[in-house]
């Protein structure tokens, strides 16, 4: 319809007319193209929303798992100390948990996705670091099974003596292996702090800002030695 009324008015050589249906067209355009643009940027809002509503609920989990796997750990580390006391020489403690050991990988499934579009940068990173330190953690807890599978279980129904040297003391690769239970518990006490904040501030605010850095949580500290006899 526009075509035909250029077509006319430049046959009648009505310039005016024919400005004034370019600038129609013009309008026109730029008018669809901003209505594109506003329908886009709607979308990725809510993309982005659900994204974070998917991750804010992933890490509210991994709080409950961590805080339930502590409450285990302390359970377990306080009985044994009790039989210590009391001067038995218990088994060593282990902790081990049903089905997987290692953490979903839940950024990865995220990485497939436009993340790094719909997430402001601050945010993307710290969350690459959470997920990668989780992996981590992931990681040793797989090696500290690995031992327990292999050295400890198996001779769990042997006399309770084998895990103890003639002067009473755990031998020194069970007392490691507590230790690294040991240090694993306090990793997860430091993870669910780090996992809380990030959780808070993506709740209020859909973005994360530098009070939720790793180094706030101590995970880059030196590992303490431990004094389990």
């Amino acid at each position: 319809m526009i075509l035909r009324s250029v077509i006319r008015h430049v046959r009648d050589q009505n310039w005016f007319a024919v400005g004034l249906d370019f600038l129609i067209v013009v309008v026109g355009v730029f008018i669809g193209i901003q209505v594109s643009n506003w329908n886009d940027q709607r979308a990725a809002g809510q993309q982005r929303d659900l994204i974070v509503e998917a991750l804010i609920n992933d890490i509210r989990d991994h709080i409950a798992v961590q805080n339930r796997f502590v409450d285990r750990i302390d359970a377990d580390f306080k009985a044994w100390e009790q039989a210590r006391a009391a001067g038995q020489r218990p088994d060593p403690v282990v902790f081990r948990i049903e089905g997987s050991d290692s953490a979903p990988d839940t950024w990865g499934t995220l990485r497939q996705m436009p993340v790094a579009t719909l997430l402001d940068p601050a945010s993307a990173v710290m969350l690459s670091y959470y997920y990668s330190e989780l992996d981590g953690l992931s990681a040793k807890f797989i090696r500290y099974v690995g031992f327990v599978e292999d050295r400890i279980l198996p001779y769990l129904d042997s006399n309770a003596e084998f895990f103890y040297t003639d002067e009473g003391d755990l031998k020194r690769p069970y007392r490691a292996s507590m230790d690294r239970l040991s240090e694993h518990r306090a990793e997860l006490v430091r993870m669910t702090a780090w996992a809380e904040c990030i959780v808070g501030q993506l709740d209020a605010d859909g973005l994360l800002g530098s009070n939720c850095n790793r180094s706030e949580f101590g995970l880059d500290d030196p590992i303490a030695r431990s004094s389990i006899q």
